[in-house]
Formats: C-alpha cells, sequence, structure tokens
C-alpha cells in the first residue's frame, strides 16, 4: 500500500472574528461612560460605592443581556473613605471606539440623544443625579461630567421627546443639568418606574427637606 505523505504547514491558522456592536450595546456603553464608568484598555470600567453593590450589578446584568459580558467584580478598599466594588468587562475593539468618540461629543451625544431612552435617563440620574430643597421649591440635579455643548444636546432631547425643561449651571469644571420642582415632578415620572427596581437607589425618589423624606 502507498503510503500518502501530508503536507507539512506549521502555519497556525488565525481568523480574526469581527467584533459586532449593536445599537444596544452602544447606547448601554454611552450611558455608563456618561454617569459613573470609563473606558480603559478596550474594556468598560465602573465603580461604586459598596453601600450600591446591587446597583452595580443591575448594571451587569443589563449589560450582559446585551452581549458586554463582565471579566471580573470585586471590592476596592482603598477609594478613599468608601469601601468600594468595581467591575471590568472583557476587552471589545467598538469600546476603544466609543471612547474616541467623546473627543467629538456633539457628534456622538447627538446619537445618545436621537435614541434616548427612558432607563438611559435613569441610569444618569442614579449615576449623578439629586434632589436638593429650599422652603420654596425642590431643585433636581444631574452631573454629567460633560461640555456645556454636551448637555445642551441632552436638554434639547429631554425636552423634545419627554416634554421635560432643565436649564444648566457651571459646578466646578462642569455643567450640570438643573430644574425645578414642576419639572423635577415630571422627570421623577418618567424614571421612577426604573430607579425603584433597585432598592439601594430608592432614596433617590425623594427629597430631604429638614430633616423629613418629602416625597416630590
Amino acid at each position: 500500500m502507498r503510503k500518502v505523505q501530508r503536507p507539512r504547514n506549521n502555519n497556525k491558522l488565525h481568523i480574526r472574528v469581527r467584533e459586532v456592536i449593536t445599537k444596544d450595546k452602544r447606547l448601554l456603553a454611552l450611558t455608563m461612560v456618561l454617569g459613573n464608568g470609563s473606558i480603559n484598555q478596550n474594556r468598560l470600567e465602573v465603580l461604586h460605592k459598596a453601600s450600591a453593590e446591587e446597583y452595580l450589578d443591575w448594571k451587569i446584568k443589563l449589560l450582559e443581556e446585551a452581549g458586554i459580558f463582565v471579566k471580573k467584580k470585586f471590592p476596592v478598599l482603598n477609594n478613599g473613605k468608601f469601601p468600594s466594588f468595581k467591575f471590568y468587562t472583557k476587552t471589545y475593539n467598538y469600546l476603544t471606539e466609543i471612547k474616541r468618540s467623546f473627543k467629538n461629543p456633539v457628534k456622538d451625544f447627538s446619537y445618545f440623544a436621537k435614541n434616548l431612552e427612558d432607563w438611559m435617563l435613569a441610569i444618569l440620574y442614579m449615576d449623578g443625579g439629586s434632589i436638593s430643597s429650599t422652603k420654596k421649591k425642590a431643585v433636581l440635579t444631574i452631573n454629567t461630567g460633560i461640555s456645556k455643548e454636551g448637555n445642551q444636546i441632552l436638554i434639547d432631547a429631554i425636552k423634545n421627546k419627554f416634554a421635560v425643561s432643565f436649564g444648566q449651571k457651571k459646578m466646578g469644571k462642569y455643567y450640570s443639568l438643573i430644574c425645578g420642582t414642576k419639572e423635577a415632578r415630571k422627570f421623577m415620572g418618567i424614571v421612577s418606574p426604573i430607579v425603584s427596581q433597585v432598592s439601594c437607589m430608592h432614596y433617590k425618589l425623594f427629597v430631604k427637606n429638614e430633616g423629613y423624606i418629602v416625597n416630590l
């Protein structure tokens, strides 16, 4: 019987699988970066105080349902005065693309604003929002950490889609969204069904007024 010689080929075949970024993935990543997240080394990282671990787990669930998988979650004990928890995702090339887009906020926030949904507002509020009060009115603010121009795109989108009017005020280096009692009532009506899913965030559904918890 004739022996068949197989050709020798020591070169391994490398197949590069193109990562597909869906609308849901892009919007989730954008929303979380606008909140308490950041993108480093092709991965999304999010940090919250230990008291908000439930909220962190809620975010993980949203990401993984969309196909962005978390590689590791761990405690952070040296985060200033507050013990915290942090997670980072697996590496995805499209996350770097999203990070670069923040260099052109007008373009990228226009995409964000065009696709604005109630859950996106809820995350922005849970990450950077608060309600304070005086004897005459309540004031709701959302710290976005973005430019005045980027905030104005968000303000216009919220007004056009949800009929809630915000202004903005400079706080430190950045501008924050701000509104009074009437608009705050409308805004809370939009985000409260989502915020109420996370028990550790229920306090954000109320305003503290002279030691009492007053429902808007």
